[in-house]
């Protein structure tokens, strides 16, 4: 463990919580970090990094760094296993828990419906491990909010839109960048 690794998954965390102040992933104690994909005993597959409901947080440093390597590319698996840890920190029955909007979250539910069809189809600007389940679309989207924030908007405003309210932040705003 080096001191880059605790301000990097820090900087990570506090990226995707930065719009509810007084979240601190609390029921998260532990962040695991591999050099590279490992194996998992559970799964009997190779992993990049995973979220369990035991509190903690796994993460492939490997991949961690590739995903901030390329700003652009809509992926980032910093950015991915946090939005698993924040959505489930918002469900866990603790001081931390329901402080995202029901709203929003019921706009994002159907937005995501009608999303899977267009991933299926290859028209969409999610990857395909979106369609996994609606943790994975949600932890996709909140890559491609965060590195490809003008693509998205111009893909949808909608989900630009919903995953401002989500996340109770607007990238584009943070930026200064508006370009459309």
């Amino acid at each position: 463990l080096t001191d880059e690794m605790v301000v990097l998954i820090s900087a990570c965390a506090v990226q995707l919580s930065f719009g509810y102040p007084g979240i601190f992933l609390r029921h998260f104690n532990r962040i695991l970090i591999y050099p590279d994909d490992y194996y998992s005993t559970i799964t009997r597959r190779y992993h990049q990094g995973e979220v369990n409901r035991g509190g903690i947080i796994v993460l492939s440093w490997k991949n961690f760094l590739s995903g901030y390597a390329d700003e652009s590319d809509g992926r980032n698996l910093g950015l991915h296993e946090m939005a698993h840890a924040l959505l489930l920190e918002n469900h866990i029955i603790n001081g931390e828990f329901e402080f995202i909007d029901d709203r929003a979250l019921d706009d994002w539910g159907r937005l995501a419906r009608k999303e899977v069809f267009a991933i299926e189809q290859g028209n969409s600007i999610f990857r395909s491990y979106g369609i996994t389940n609606a943790h994975e679309l949600f932890a996709v989207a909140v890559e491609v909010y965060f590195e490809r924030p003008n693509e998205l908007k111009n893909y949808s405003p909608g989900w630009y839109t919903v995953m401002s309210q989500l996340l109770n932040q607007d990238m584009l705003k943070l930026t200064g960048d508006q370009k459309l």
